[in-house]
């Protein structure tokens, strides 16, 4: 963005001072024989001087305004020096205005006669001007040889200037001159051109009519052919017939021959408007209503539902009956109405509302309740103590308590921390080694417990026998 110039400004400052004056004249109301303003930018005298045609937008557009504002008005220069209206811009204090006389009483030369008043030099070079651009003629003056106003008709004319032009090749150097018969490409190239000539003389005729015409001045070898094609390449005739393109036809869509249930794919449509009436008789009121047809793309079944306006309220109403009558379709087809979109839009919005719910839930089902199926408790103490020679049982999968195998444990295997966590226990089959999370210790101390032991032990040996 470009800086605003000092001369700007100054035309700004001038601008508003035309704006005051105006008003100040129209508050007064009242006749002055002479207006003055004063301004102490001789580039500002030079734009209001200059017509406004002659400058740039910016300045052309507030010069048009002062000189709207200003009928009448005389522009005059200021020397800076006696420009009362600076002293109040330059930071002069208020006891020095106070006592200044020209900041009260003006310039001293307004008290001399107008024609000692201070006169505006010339400025060279006035900015904000266009530059015109430069535009150069050049005149070349035409002997014509030959008089076109003596002749009335255009293809004698034609003749006599073949002529002329026929004498001036003969007048030249017949040295470079080719002197044998024309070939059958320079016949041919000839004869197309004398029937593309023919074809535009007779106004773009036809290909009967241009052969017509041919043939009446000379027998062309292949002249229809040629004629046809003439006028087949003669873009003029190409746009005046305006042949559109007719494509190969396309198959029919899948959804129209595929074996599928009614209404699967289908259009719907409205129809209408009918009128009804409530009841029959006299005071019986009539209202309107249209009909939404669904019609199926491979069947051609026809479903209708009664609707009584074109909105899309009524029609998703009616979507919702189809469907419950005829079940949900795959896809359906519409003209895109406005009452289609509008309902398209709204479920949609439905749509997307659902999915949003359902992510929720979701969320918070794995977040949560999921989080709760999987707690799990820290264990800090000790609560049984594994020794050599406690009875256990070993726990397996897939197998009923009550057929865990009986075994004695024979040796212990402490870790780092001194904590037993594997052991060797003797059962029935030998001696396994098995995690102790994988154990459960029987009691042994009273003998009630060792006899109810035996029996365990006793039955599950019956039990694997």
């Amino acid at each position: 963005m470009n800086p605003t110039t000092i001369p700007r400004l100054e035309l700004c400052g001038a601008l508003l001072g035309a704006r005051l004056c105006s008003k100040v004249l129209d508050s007064l109301q009242c006749n002055i024989s002479r207006k003055v303003l004063w301004s102490d930018s001789m580039v500002v005298l030079g734009w209001v001087q200059t017509p406004p045609r002659d400058l740039k937008v910016f300045v052309c557009n507030r010069v048009n305004e002062i000189n709207i504002l200003t009928p009448g008005f005389d522009f005059r220069y200021v020397p800076t020096d006696q420009n009362p209206a600076d002293m109040g811009s330059r930071g002069v204090s208020p006891k020095q205005l106070k006592a200044s006389s020209l900041w009260w009483a003006g310039p001293s030369f307004l008290a001399n006669d107008p024609t000692c008043w201070p006169t505006q030099q010339q400025i060279p070079s006035l900015p904000e001007l266009k530059i015109p651009p430069n535009i150069e003629c050049y005149t070349t003056i035409v002997n014509n040889i030959i008089e076109f106003e003596k002749y009335s008709n255009f293809n004698k004319l034609i003749r006599i200037y073949a002529y002329v032009q026929r004498f001036v090749h003969n007048c030249l150097n017949k040295n470079s001159r080719i002197s044998e018969p024309l070939d059958v490409k320079e016949l041919d190239k000839s004869l197309l051109t004398l029937v593309r000539q023919e074809h535009e003389r007779l106004f773009h005729a036809g290909p009967q009519h241009l052969l017509a015409s041919i043939r009446e001045r000379f027998w062309a070898i292949g002249g229809r052919n040629l004629a046809r094609s003439t006028t087949k390449k003669c873009l003029l005739c190409a746009r005046f017939r305006g042949k559109t393109i007719q494509p190969i036809m396309g198959n029919l869509p899948s959804e129209r021959t595929y074996s599928m249930f009614p209404f699967y794919t289908c259009g719907v449509d409205f129809a209408g408007p009918f009128t009804i009436s409530s009841r029959k008789g006299r005071g019986s009121q009539s209202s309107k209503c249209y009909l939404c047809l669904f019609v199926c793309l491979s069947t051609k079944a026809i479903h209708l539902e009664l609707v009584s306006s074109l909105s899309s309220d009524a029609f998703i109403l009616s979507l919702k009956r189809f469907i419950s009558r005829r079940g949900k379709p795959s896809v359906i087809y519409c003209d895109n109405g406005t009452n289609f979109r509008g309902a398209n839009n709204e479920m949609s919005r439905v749509l997307r509302s659902n999915q949003k719910i359902r992510q929720d839930f979701w969320q918070r089902w794995r977040r949560e309740f999921v989080a709760e199926l999987q707690q799990r408790t820290k264990w800090k103490t000790r609560q049984h103590e594994l020794r050599v020679g406690d009875l256990v049982i070993l726990k397996e999968e897939n197998v009923p308590p009550l057929q865990w195998r009986l075994g004695r444990v024979t040796r212990l295997y402490p870790g780092t921390d001194g904590v037993s966590r594997v052991a060797d226990v003797m059962s029935s089959r030998g001696i396994v080694r098995r995690a102790v999370n994988k154990m459960c210790i029987l009691p042994s101390s009273a003998p009630a417990d060792t006899t109810l032991i035996n029996d365990v032990k006793d039955a599950a040996e019956n039990k694997e026998a």
